[in-house]
């Protein structure tokens, strides 16, 4: 699943 955050900065996270 890919879950992409942006928290002041574009951060994207892949959670197996």
């Amino acid at each position: 699943e890919a879950i992409v955050q942006v928290d002041g900065e574009p951060r994207c996270c892949f959670f197996s």
